[in-house]
This record gives C-alpha cells, sequence and structure tokens, in this order.
C-alpha cells in the first residue's frame, strides 16, 4: 500500500501511441487519450485529381482511407465533413486535420 502523500502524488495518464513515418523513419509520440483532439494522418497534404460529385472528408484522423472518412470515427464526438466538387479539379486536402479551411491544406501541418 502506499503512504498517503506517495498516493495523492500518483497520476495516471491516459495516452495512446502513435506511429508515424517521418523523413523516412519511424517515429513513436504519445498522443492524448480524448475525441477531442484529431490524430494527424500525415504531415503534408493529399493532393488529388477529384472528379464531380460528393465527398466526405475524414476530420478525426483515424480513417485507413485518409484523406476520406471511412466511419473509423464511432463512438467519438467527430463526424465526416460533407463536400462537393463542381468539376474535375486537382485538390490539397488536409491531412494533419487540423486546417482552419477544411478539407483544404492551409499549411498548418508545417507549424505542428
Amino acid at each position: 500500500m502506499l503512504a498517503g502523500a506517495d498516493r495523492q502524488t500518483l497520476r495516471f495518464r491516459q495516452v495512446r501511441l502513435i506511429y508515424e513515418t517521418i523523413s523516412g523513419q519511424l517515429m513513436e509520440r504519445e498522443c492524448p487519450m480524448d475525441d477531442a483532439t484529431p490524430i494527424i494522418a500525415d504531415r503534408k497534404p493529399c493532393i488529388l485529381e477529384l472528379e464531380p460529385g460528393e465527398y466526405y472528408y475524414c476530420t478525426c484522423g483515424r480513417s485507413k482511407g485518409q484523406p476520406f472518412c471511412d466511419g473509423s470515427h464511432a463512438g467519438t464526438s467527430f463526424s465526416p465533413l460533407q463536400f462537393t466538387v463542381a468539376e474535375k479539379k486537382r485538390m490539397a486536402l488536409c491531412a494533419c486535420k487540423h486546417t482552419g479551411n477544411a478539407p483544404q491544406c492551409d499549411g498548418t501541418h508545417s507549424k505542428l
């Protein structure tokens, strides 16, 4: 059993380990376990040629089909962002999930 003072200073922090490939090296980092903070899927945008149609952008970062939603947000406070492309165009979609202009990249990844 821990003494009273030791028991008071003992704190547990829930974290999940995130594995990212940065500059060709697999890096491990801790990420707080809350569903209000999106996971950084990548630190560069997904540059895609999109056909006209309706798309669902992943806002949580958990989707295996980045940058699009695959339903991995289930059980969190996140939901996909629906957007429409009127004509075929090339777009840079945010993968860090911290853009101020979702779903488009605004360069925020360079500050994370």
